[in-house]
């Protein structure tokens, strides 16, 4: 963990939404969409993992973000940050 603070599952899902976005380099990303309909790819995961990790302090396994949308991301995220 980073030492991150508390996050709630709505600060979780923008900032994977940004991340999201900026990763695979897509304008419209959406809580329901998911990482690979979007042209994720197994390269691509651990370093959105990362990225996650670097701003929640929470690293999501590989397997939820290759099977979660967004929300449901940014739901298992909030629920493994401290506090959160």
């Amino acid at each position: 963990m980073t030492g991150a603070t508390a996050i709630d599952e709505a600060e979780a899902l923008r900032r994977i939404l940004d991340i999201a976005a900026a990763l695979l380099r897509a304008e419209d990303v959406g809580p329901e969409d998911h990482f690979l309909a979007l042209g994720g790819d197994s390269l691509l995961a651990p370093m959105l993992a990362r990225k996650i990790e670097g701003v929640t302090g929470t690293r999501p396994a590989l397997a939820d973000i290759f099977s979660s949308s967004f929300k449901d991301l940014a739901k298992i995220v909030a629920s493994r940050t401290p506090n959160g």
